[in-house]
């Protein structure tokens, strides 16, 4: 008769072999359609919860299946958005103020995880270029234009907030954005405010933030940050 000792003793030795024989997690492939909706590997490695994809894949419904692809490509989850810069950016050329106008920074993190500076440098280059240009398009920060801005939105803040109902853009947005996305994500924050569902609200209205959309809920209006 087996003594309790030597009961744990083959337990320990066969423990081993059943870690060794416990299958690999499987890698979830990205369905083939999917590519056509707009999804690419990168953003696919980088969504955590891939089964509400599959399912609107295997059900063909190209709409939503776009309309969550969108949302998930600028969620801050995938973008990154509050993530700290890797100490490997500023061996390559990037200071604290570029990585902060960089919108998406999951995509440059995980290249810098890949360990290809050729791309990381070459990215890095792209998001200079495009805030140099931003820089040249955008209006001047002083004097009487500044002024004028100021008193605009001093006027907008002022009074009593509007109904509540649709908002309308103020501005334009950066060719960027997908203008049609961010309406509709303006609607559904709306819905759930009227729905009184605020914590589905404020998630949006953080989705939108990491876009760089910001939000005027007494005039009910957004512009581009």
């Amino acid at each position: 008769m087996l003594s309790i000792c030597s009961l744990a003793s083959a337990a320990y030795l066969v423990q081993p072999r059943m870690m060794a024989d416990r299958p690999a997690k499987a890698v979830v492939e990205m369905p083939s359609v999917l590519k056509d909706w707009g999804c690419d590997e990168d953003l696919w490695g980088l969504v955590r919860s891939k089964q509400p994809l599959i399912k609107l894949a295997e059900e063909g419904n190209e709409a939503a299946a776009r309309e969550r692809i969108e949302m998930l490509r600028n969620s801050p989850s995938i973008t990154g958005a509050n993530a700290p810069m890797p100490a490997k950016l500023a061996e390559l050329g990037m200071d604290e103020s570029l990585w902060s106008s960089v919108r998406s920074k999951g995509g440059l993190i995980k290249l810098v995880e890949e360990g290809d500076e050729a791309a990381v440098k070459a990215k890095i280059a792209a998001i200079s270029r495009a805030v140099a240009a931003e820089k040249e398009r955008a209006p001047p920060t002083g004097g009487e234009a500044f002024e004028l801005r100021k008193a605009s939105r001093t006027a907008r803040n002022s009074g009593a907030a509007q109904p509540l109902g649709e908002y309308k853009l103020e501005g334009s947005l950066p060719a960027s954005l997908d203008a049609a996305a961010v309406a509709s994500m303006m609607a559904k924050r709306v819905a759930a405010k009227k729905a009184k569902d605020f914590s589905v609200a404020d998630l949006l209205q953080e989705e939108l933030k990491g876009m760089g959309v910001q939000i005027n809920d007494r005039a009910r209006t957004y512009f581009a940050a």
